[in-house]
């Protein structure tokens, strides 16, 4: 059976939301456990074990679980333009949007911090340039072109639910919980989410990490804290 750890960290939902999706059975390390998966193997990041095999980060969980055990129709078939689309936005969705987001979280952070009165002055102007063009611009530019594609689409691959959809997911409520969107301005995105809200597995899969003895820090539908060094 696959067992799960670390689950503590910010946005680990989304693996078990996949295994929701993928209708698998498994089990969620104890606290203690997934402490002791750290120590030993350097797990700072959400780990499966699916029996010798130890798998870490979601990218390589999410790669590993559909290649093994997709009978679900997670990712579209190779030859089809619609695995094309799931291709380009787990790419930018992974390697631009998710780490574009993470800047803007950590210099957030750092606006809101107490420091030294003589470094005030140097932070403030480090974190406005986080905070101003060209970051703010690229995450706005890059959640218009998700708000045109879900205005023509229910899922970022057409009508096709995917695990593209999962991680899209995520980088969404990020945004929308820093304030980077609203639902005048991105009204498909939040339809999209809301969509999302109604699927079983998700909720199933929230179920299931608040029934962990210490849970993650959770509010809502946003995980708080910071996105992944692995940005997935």
């Amino acid at each position: 059976m696959i067992t799960l750890y670390r689950l503590d960290t910010p946005g680990a939902y989304r693996v078990v939301w996949l295994l929701e999706e993928l209708r698998l059975l498994y089990q969620i390390a104890t606290p203690a456990e997934s402490m002791q998966c750290a120590l030993s193997e350097s797990c700072a990041q959400p780990t499966i074990k699916d029996g010798e095999i130890t798998i870490v980060g979601n990218a390589a969980i999410t790669e590993y679980l559909l290649n093994k055990y997709d009978r679900q129709g997670l990712r579209p078939p190779s030859a089809s333009e619609a695995y094309l689309r799931y291709q380009q936005w787990i790419g930018i969705t992974e390697a631009i949007l998710l780490p574009l987001l993470q800047q803007w979280s950590d210099a957030e952070r750092l606006s809101n911090a107490r420091v030294p009165f003589f470094a005030r002055s140097i932070l403030k102007k480090t974190t406005q340039n986080v905070l101003s063009h060209p970051i703010a611009e690229s995450i706005t530019t890059l959640l218009q072109q998700v708000e045109a594609e879900l205005a023509q689409n229910r899922w970022i691959c057409d009508s096709y639910f995917s695990a593209a959809d999962i991680q899209l997911t995520y980088a969404i409520e990020i945004a929308s919980s820093r304030g980077l969107i609203n639902q005048e301005a991105f009204p498909h995105c939040y339809e999209f989410l809301a969509t999302v809200l109604e699927r079983p597995t998700y909720q199933s899969a929230l179920d299931k990490l608040a029934s962990i003895p210490v849970a993650p820090t959770y509010t809502g539908s946003h995980y708080e804290g910071d996105i992944p060094e692995e940005h997935a």
